[in-house]
C-alpha cells in the first residue's frame, strides 16, 4: 500500500500544477510539476495542518490526470534512461541513511518536527533550543519528508529522505521534453547528474539551489525562468539574494517577451507568493536569520578589519578555480555579448555573498571554510553549462528551440 501512496504522491504534483496553469499554452509537463510544489507549499502555508494536506491535495489533483493522461508524447529513449537513473536514485536514498550534517540537522529535523506535531508550532520557531537548526529555512523539503513520512506511518532514518528525489523529478521532466540527440542527452545526464551525484543524496540544498537559477539564467521562456527562479525561493534562505541578483536578466526576459504579460503576471505572483507569506510570517513574529540578527556593521566602518576580512573573503571566493572560469566567462560573453545580462545577475550574487561573509556574525576562517565551497556552487553549475552549449552546439540549438517555441 505504501509504495501504490508513494507512486500516486510523486506524481500527484503534476496534476496539481496543471490546474493552476493549463491555460498558459506554452507550459508543459516540466511547468506542471514546479506548479503543483510551489501549490502543494501554499495549502500548507495556509492552513498549516499536516492531517488535512496530504488528503486534500490528492482530491483536488484527480481531475488533472484526464486531462494529462492526452498530453503525453515522449521518448521511449530518454523515458528508460531516465526511468533507470530515478530508480537507482529512490533506492540509493531509501537503503542510505542520511550523513550527519545539514540536511540531517536542519531540513529532516524540520519534518520530524512537522511529523510529529502535524503541523508547524511557532514554539518550534522562536525557541532558542533549536536555533541550531535554522529555524527561518523555508519548510519545503520538510514538509514532503513529514507527508512521506505520514504515508510509511512512521518517522525512521530512511524514508523521508525520499523526498530528495522529488526536487529531481523536474528537472529529469526537463529533460525528458527538451528536443536533443541521444549523445546530447546522455552528455548532459553525466554533467549534472553524475558529476554531482554526491550533492543530490547527502541532504544538502545547494546543489538543487544552483540547478533551478542556473536553469533560470539559461532560460529563454520567461514562463520558464520565473518558475525555475521561484523555486529556488522554497529552498534556502540564500535566494533572497539570487531574486534581487536575478533582477537584470528578468527585467531583460520581460522586454523580450512576445504577446501577452498577463499569464507572466499571474506567474510572479503565483511563484513567489510562498516566499513572500514565509517572509512575512517571520517578520510579524520578529524571526531573524543568523546573519541578520547578528551582522556586525563594524566589519565595514574599521579600516583594518575591513581590509584583512576583504582580502581573506576575495582569496577563498577568487582561488585559481574561480580565476579560471572568470576567464571562461568573459571569453563566452565576449563571443556572445547579449548574454551579458545573465554575466550581470551572476557577477551581483557573487558580490552580495562577499558582502554577507564581510558582516558575518560568526569566526570568518570557520565560516569560509564549512560554506564557501557550497554557496559558489551555482559558478560551477554554470560553468558546465558554458561548456556543454559550447561543445555540443545541436544541444543549444535545441535547448533554445524548446524554449522559445514550446509544443
Amino acid at each position: 500500500m505504501f509504495v501504490f501512496s508513494l507512486i500516486f504522491y510523486f506524481l500527484h504534483f503534476f496534476s496539481l500544477g496543471y490546474l493552476v496553469t493549463f491555460f498558459i499554452k506554452e507550459c508543459r509537463f516540466f511547468h506542471y510539476y514546479l506548479s503543483g510544489l510551489m501549490l502543494h507549499q501554499l495549502f500548507f502555508h495556509l492552513f498549516n495542518d499536516l492531517s488535512l494536506q496530504i488528503p486534500f491535495t490528492f482530491i483536488l489533483s484527480l481531475p488533472g490526470f484526464f486531462f494529462l493522461w492526452k498530453k503525453i508524447k515522449i521518448s521511449k529513449f530518454k523515458l528508460i534512461v531516465l526511468l533507470f537513473i530515478f530508480i537507482h536514485l529512490f533506492f540509493t536514498v531509501f537503503y542510505n541513511a542520511l550523513p550527519l550534517g545539514d540536511g540531517h540537522l536542519n531540513w529532516m529535523f524540520h519534518g520530524k518536527v512537522i511529523f510529529v506535531e502535524k503541523s508547524l508550532p511557532l514554539s518550534f520557531l522562536t525557541s532558542k533550543e533549536y536555533a541550531f537548526s535554522h529555524p527561518y529555512y523555508p519548510k519545503f523539503i520538510g514538509l514532503l519528508a513529514a507527508e512521506i513520512a505520514s504515508l510509511a506511518g512512521n518517522w525512521d532514518d530512511y524514508t523521508p529522505h525520499l523526498s530528495l528525489i522529488i526536487l529531481l523529478i523536474p528537472f529529469l521532466t526537463y529533460l525528458l521534453e527538451v528536443k536533443t540527440s541521444k549523445l546530447s542527452f546522455i552528455w548532459f545526464l553525466f554533467i549534472f547528474i553524475f558529476f554531482f551525484y554526491e550533492w543530490i543524496i547527502n541532504g544538502y540544498m545547494d546543489y538543487f539551489l544552483a540547478l533551478y537559477f542556473i536553469l533560470f539564467l539559461f532560460s529563454l521562456n520567461a514562463e520558464t525562468a520565473i518558475l525555475c527562479l521561484g523555486m529556488t525561493t522554497l529552498l534556502k534562505a540564500e535566494a533572497k539574494l539570487m531574486l534581487v541578483a536575478s533582477l537584470p536578466y528578468l527585467i531583460w526576459l520581460w522586454r523580450r517577451h512576445i504577446g501577452s504579460k498577463k499569464n507572466l503576471v499571474f506567474l510572479l505572483i503565483f511563484s513567489f507568493l510562498n516566499f513572500f507569506l514565509w517572509e512575512g510570517y517571520l517578520w510579524h513574529h520578529g524571526i531573524k536569520g543568523a546573519v541578520e540578527s547578528g551582522f556586525h556593521l563594524e566589519n565595514l566602518l574599521q579600516r583594518e578589519i575591513f581590509i584583512s576580512r576583504f582580502s581573506l573573503i576575495g582569496g577563498e571566493m577568487m582561488g585559481w578555480k574561480g580565476c579560471l572560469m572568470s576567464l571562461f566567462f568573459l571569453f563566452y560573453f565576449y563571443k556572445r555579448k547579449e548574454n551579458g545580462w545573465r554575466l550581470s545577475s551572476l557577477s551581483l550574487y557573487w558580490m552580495f555573498l562577499f558582502a554577507v561573509y564581510l558582516i558575518s556574525p560568526y569566526p570568518l576562517d570557520w565560516h569560509l571554510k564549512t560554506s564557501v565551497d557550497r554557496v559558489l556552487m551555482p559558478f560551477g553549475v554554470f560553468f558546465f553549462m558554458i561548456i556543454f552549449k559550447e561543445l555540443n552546439n545541436e544541444y543549444g540549438s535545441s535547448i533554445q528551440e524548446y524554449e522559445i517555441s514550446p509544443q
